[in-house]
């Protein structure tokens, strides 16, 4: 569509909130819109997820891993796995030999586009922490999508450091190459993929640095203070500004002691 298309489609949306006494949303990049577009200040409720402990380190580990509904061929998962499968699996796979790709997710009967050598396509399953055990990294190669990428918080929670689009960094906002990796030209992905699977240093940072990035975003204590304030009919200022400080000291530190290190 063109843009003047979408452009009608985004304020088509945002009347629904003509008349309310709060406007939530879940990311950041949602709110700056609402801020432009209608001028209110809209509150940023986080999802919550819950930290694994004792998750398996990366030498006890081996390949890769997607998660999602596959229902619907024209849907985000099923179009992003297609092109990943497609366009970039294919140059892992001659590079890191026989590895694999697990997808988790419930699958449409006539999934032909899927099918690759290693690509493991397990169908729905009622207990996803096997899968996250095992594999060492987790991809999400969305194109197209809103909201809160939950299947990335999921699989940070579980120990994995991800590999998606830069879409998917954006929504969450994330920094590409400390918080995950975010690509969007196939080559580059391929590359970076090949490159955290193999490096374990940059791959305990990823997954520290995301597990710091979830205790201070994502945590229940967060997300209950939050709603709190949002049914009091309150705020609270500068709660954003002091997540992201600490988060953007916690990176600075984590630049200077691992990536340099390199």
């Amino acid at each position: 569509m063109s843009a003047a298309q979408a452009d009608a489609l985004v304020n088509q949306e945002l009347q629904l909130a003509d008349g309310v006494d709060a406007i939530i949303t879940v990311t950041q990049s949602e709110a700056e819109i609402i801020r432009n577009r209608v001028g209110a200040s809209p509150v940023v409720l986080c999802h919550q997820v819950e930290l694994v402990d004792n998750t398996p380190e990366f030498g006890d580990r081996s390949g890769f891993l997607f998660v999602g509904r596959l229902l619907e061929k024209d849907s985000p998962n099923y179009e992003g796995l297609t092109w990943f499968i497609r366009s970039v699996w294919l140059m892992i796979r001659s590079q890191l030999g026989d590895v694999t790709l697990e997808v988790v997710g419930s699958l449409n009967g006539d999934h032909s586009e899927l099918l690759a050598p290693g690509v493991r396509l397990v169908g729905k399953v009622e207990d996803l922490q096997p899968f996250y055990n095992r594999a060492r990294v987790f991809v999400a190669p969305v194109r197209f999508a809103a909201g809160v990428p939950i299947k990335i918080l999921d699989a940070g929670a579980a120990g994995l450091p991800v590999v998606a689009t830069k879409l998917m960094a954006t929504l969450l906002g994330w920094e590409p190459d400390l918080e995950m990796v975010a690509c969007d030209d196939p080559q580059e992905m391929a590359n970076a993929a090949i490159a955290l699977y193999g490096d374990p240093a940059r791959w305990k940072a990823m997954q520290e640095t995301v597990r710091h990035r979830l205790k201070q975003d994502h945590s229940r204590a967060r997300f209950r203070r939050e709603l709190r304030a949002i049914l009091d009919g309150e705020s609270e200022p500068g709660c954003a500004d002091t997540s992201k400080r600490e988060i953007d000291a916690y990176r600075i530190a984590r630049v200077n002691t691992v990536w340099n290190a390199d």
